[in-house]
């Protein structure tokens, strides 16, 4: 099975220690085939980016794919206060994450009068009392009314812009705390099991 494993050390961590640690890791997780540890060096690659989320991306952009061991830094703001703006938007995050959640997870023609629904993509006659999801048992497209899909579509594309508002003001906030900023390693290693 392939393995792969992420760490935060701190910047003036023993790169040797750590490499000692992640070979015994790996030896001790493959040892019915004889494993002896990592199968190349942790590469310590020395960029700093400005947070572990875009250190994850320059790993996985830098990583050649073949059980590669990458180290890069980042900067670790610790616990950032939020402003009042970023708890608005989280607010109403949750609050489009509970509608999402509450429209997909009702299904739709449950409680219907009517003894037979029909499938507009193949046509099926579905009895009513058969109805366990929002999908077609033959052809498994979606059951419920355009406008209910449009709806959920709506809601969906709302969390997107408000992800990405919270991002950008998470962004702000790190500015303001750049300067107490620690340096951190992000350390990525894979082995086979």
């Amino acid at each position: 099975m392939h393995n792969i494993r992420t760490s935060v050390y701190n910047e003036n961590v023993d790169k040797k220690r750590v490499q000692r640690y992640w070979d015994d890791y790996a030896a001790r997780e493959d040892y019915m085939e004889g494993c002896c540890g990592l199968n190349k060096d942790i590469r310590w690659i020395n960029h700093i980016c400005d947070n572990e989320e875009e250190a994850e991306k320059y790993i996985e952009e830098h990583d050649s794919k073949w059980y590669d061991q990458l180290a890069v830094k980042f900067k670790d703001y610790g616990n950032i206060k939020p402003s009042k703006a970023l708890l608005e938007l989280q607010r109403r995050e949750k609050e489009i994450e509970d509608k999402i959640a509450k429209t997909e997870g009702k299904i739709h023609y449950s409680n219907v009068k009517s003894a037979f629904i029909s499938c507009r993509n193949c046509g099926s006659k579905i009895a009513s009392s058969y109805i366990r999801s929002n999908n077609c048992p033959v052809c498994h497209e979606d059951l419920r009314p355009t406008t209910v899909l449009e709806t959920i579509q709506g809601y969906k594309e709302k969390r997107k812009e408000l992800k990405a508002k919270i991002k950008t003001e998470e962004l702000k906030l790190q500015k303001k705390m750049e300067k107490s900023a620690t340096i951190k390693w992000l350390v990525k290693i894979e082995y086979h099991t």
